[in-house]
C-alpha cells in the first residue's frame, strides 16, 4: 500500500518486519555474502540515479516514505511485543538510526565542503556541549566564545573560526540604533 520509491529504505523495511516477525536467525559460520553495490547492481544502479544517503534524504519522496516505514514497522513492533505505539515508534527510530548513521555521516564528510577543520571543530563543541554547566572548562568556553569578538558565530559549526570587525559597521548600524532608541510616541 505504501509503494515505497527508495530501495534502500524499503530494503530496511522489510529487514525490521522480518526481525519483528522473528524470521530470524544468528549463525555463528558464515550463512550468505553480499555484494555491496557492485558494478551492475540494483543497489549501485539506484544510487547513482538517486543519490547517497544524504542525496536521497532530499529526495521528493523521501519523507514519505521513511513515515510510511516507520509507521508500518511501528505498528507490527506493537502489535507483536505488546508495546504502547510511541514505545514502538521510539525503538523503530533508534534501530535505524544506528543503522543510518555510520553511511550518512561518510556521505557528509565526503563533501567537498566539509573540511577536517568542521569536523574537529563540531566534535570539539559537542564534547563541550556534554559537560555540566556549571563546568569550568565549559564556563571558560562560553566566556571566551561570548566576549571575544574575534571568534565567530560560526566557530560551533568548524566553518569559520574567527572574524574580524567590518569597517564602517558602526556607522551603518547607528540608524537603527537610534530608531530602536526612540520610543513610539516620539513619531
Amino acid at each position: 500500500d505504501a509503494a515505497p520509491q527508495d530501495l534502500f529504505l524499503f530494503e530496511r523495511w522489510y529487514f525490521f518486519l522480518m526481525a519483528i516477525a522473528g524470521k530470524t536467525r544468528q549463525l555463528d559460520t558464515l550463512h550468505i555474502a553480499r555484494q555491496w553495490n557492485s558494478p551492475g547492481s540494483a543497489g549501485g544502479a539506484n544510487e547513482a540515479r538517486i543519490g547517497d544517503w544524504f542525496g536521497r534524504m532530499l529526495a521528493p519522496s523521501w519523507s514519505r516514505d521513511f513515515t510510511a516505514l516507520v509507521h508500518a514497522a511501528s505498528a507490527a513492533l506493537a502489535a507483536k511485543d505488546n508495546l504502547p505505539s510511541d514505545e514502538a515508534r521510539r525503538r523503530i527510530v533508534n534501530a535505524y538510526r544506528t543503522w543510518v548513521t555510520p553511511h550518512l555521516l561518510a556521505d557528509v564528510a565526503a563533501e567537498p565542503t566539509v573540511t577536517l577543520g568542521m569536523a574537529l571543530g563540531m566534535g570539539l563543541f559537542r564534547r563541550l556541549l556534554r559537560l555540566s554547566s556549571g563546568n569550568a572548562l565549559r564556563r571558560a568556553a562560553r566566556t571566551i566564545y561570548r566576549r571575544t569578538p574575534w571568534v565567530s558565530v560560526e566557530a560551533i559549526y568548524g566553518t569559520e573560526w574567527r572574524t574580524r570587525r567590518v569597517s564602517g559597521a558602526a556607522e551603518a548600524f547607528r540608524p537603527v540604533q537610534e530608531f530602536l532608541a526612540k520610543s513610539s510616541t516620539d513619531g
